[in-house]
């Protein structure tokens, strides 16, 4: 698999220290995340609109279950217009009671946005990410983070065993 940040920039991990009251509101903190990190041909353009990764976000949410458990979110949406697959981290300081699984307030939340010809590779990532939230001490270290520079290194560290 492809190193962690040819998928998540830097710039594209964030802690929110303000409430998220529904999905929607999620979505949103997500989309402003994206269209700030994420830029296109060198021209300071979005890859994708707020609109358009809300709407995709909603789209698959309605869909298919993003909810992992243990405060894991996993969102995903595919935008026909993107390049390639990026991604996003939000460490929510103050959990959201968003509708999960084990119905624990969700706090570490990893979207994957991807174009339509990509959806196998999308899935690997998924996966991946599924699999590296789903150990506690990932969990714990991502939520004693000091700022967003050490969790990059938590995923890019985690990514790479």
């Amino acid at each position: 698999m492809a190193p962690i940040n040819s998928i998540l920039r830097r710039q594209a991990v964030c802690i929110v220290e303000s409430r998220v009251r529904s999905r929607v509101s999620l979505f949103k903190k997500i989309a402003a995340v994206v269209e700030s990190a994420y830029t296109g041909n060198g021209d300071g353009e979005p890859l994708a609109s707020a609109e358009e990764i809300v709407a995709a976000l909603e789209w698959r949410a309605r869909k298919f279950p993003i909810g992992m458990g243990q405060g894991v979110l996993l969102p995903a949406g595919r935008l026909d217009r993107l390049p390639r697959i990026i991604c996003a981290f939000l460490l929510l300081k103050r959990p959201a009671n968003i509708t999960v699984p084990d119905h624990k307030p969700v706090d570490l939340v990893f979207t994957t946005l991807s174009p339509g010809e990509r959806q196998r590779q999308d899935l690997r990532i998924i996966a991946r990410m599924a699999h590296i939230l789903s150990r506690t001490d990932i969990r714990n270290r991502l939520r004693q983070a000091e700022g967003t520079e050490d969790i990059y290194d938590i995923f890019r560290e985690a990514f790479h065993h």
